[in-house]
């Protein structure tokens, strides 16, 4: 996020008042669309494998789960149910 508008119309504002802002906010929206650059991600040969999404789930429930420093029965009875679809629920 490009905050050069906004430092241009804040100094306008203080140097000439509404007018001054309105000169600032276009000058730093000038500078914003000068220097925007587009961002790529890549992840060369990164695939998600079977399993992904499960191993995922099951990291978040662990987090949930010892959130509070206490493990309770409870939470495993909770996340029970969300991870039988997955065939994960029952595994020893």
């Amino acid at each position: 996020m490009s905050f050069a508008k906004w430092i241009g119309a804040s100094l306008g504002w203080s140097f000439g008042g509404p007018i001054g802002a309105i000169l600032g906010l276009a000058l730093g929206s000038l500078i914003d669309k000068s220097s925007v650059k587009t961002k790529t991600y890549s992840r060369p040969n990164m695939r998600t494998q079977s399993g992904d999404f499960e191993v995922s789930l099951l990291i978040l429930a662990s987090l949930v789960i010892k959130a509070d420093g206490k493990q309770d029965q409870m939470f495993y009875f909770v996340f029970r149910p969300c991870l039988r679809p997955f065939k994960l629920a029952d595994r020893s």
